[in-house]
């Protein structure tokens, strides 16, 4: 199954091991059918012992997919053993949350993103006691956006105790995805915003710091985009 998060339209690898028991490198075909339709045929070349096979694959639709391995050889006298069925859901991606700093900064955001989205809008302080408290709680949303949002803020006394690991959790164990944006008053009108919202994978410990080099257990390197200050967030080596 596919290590990243999967996104409709977009090709991800999926991986089979299987077992030549065999002295001598075989050539086989891998099929792999998703709710009985048949894609192209993959060939290998598979050494004796296990192997894992990498087979590029585009969902075009989100929902419960079965999938179907198979694999064929020419001169394979035992053919019984040669397929292999599994089933993948790609969740709907439909519900975002906008955490906000101050009142009203992200409407220009939240009104473009709600022509494609179910948009929450909450704010860090005056909301908190509408705040998720929970990564399976943050797991509502397919995505979370941070909009001026710093670790004091998600540590301050108006957060839910443990906010920052709820969302640390979401990212990290859950699969969520963040989107973090600051350095600018979402609601001033800019061109720069994004008309669509594409939903990715956070990188892992994907959590906002004050600045590069603060002390936090996360850093975040700054980069210009259109107006804009984005962060990109690393994990520091010396957890």
């Amino acid at each position: 199954m596919p290590e990243d998060k999967v996104l409709v339209g977009k090709a991800v690898t999926l991986k089979v091991t299987v077992q030549n028991n065999y002295l001598s490198a075989k050539k086989v075909s891998l099929v792999v059918a998703d709710k009985g339709f048949e894609g192209d045929a993959t060939d290998f070349e598979v050494k004796p012992g296990k192997q894992t096979l990498e087979v590029p694959v585009t969902f075009q639709a989100a929902g419960l997919h079965d999938l179907r391995f198979s694999l064929t050889a020419g001169d394979d006298n035992l053919s019984q053993n040669n397929s292999f069925q599994s089933f993948l859901n790609i969740p709907v991606f439909e519900n975002v949350l906008v955490l906000e700093n101050q009142p009203g900064e992200s409407a220009d955001l939240a009104a473009l993103l709600g022509e494609d989205f179910r948009v929450t809008v909450l704010n860090i302080h005056t909301d908190a006691d509408r705040l998720p408290t929970s990564a399976k709680e943050l797991c509502a949303y397919e995505q979370v956006v941070l909009v001026n949002i710093a670790n004091s803020d998600l540590t301050g006394k108006d957060a839910p105790n443990g906010f920052d690991q709820a969302l640390y959790d979401y990212v990290y164990r859950m699969g969520g995805s963040l989107r973090p944006s600051a350095g600018r008053t979402m609601s001033e009108p800019t061109a720069s915003l994004p008309a669509r919202l594409q939903p990715f994978r956070s990188v892992r410990n994907a959590l906002p710091a004050d600045a590069p080099g603060s002390g936090d257990r996360l850093h975040a390197a700054y980069c210009g985009h259109a107006g804009h200050r984005l962060l990109r967030f690393h994990e520091q080596r010396t957890l």
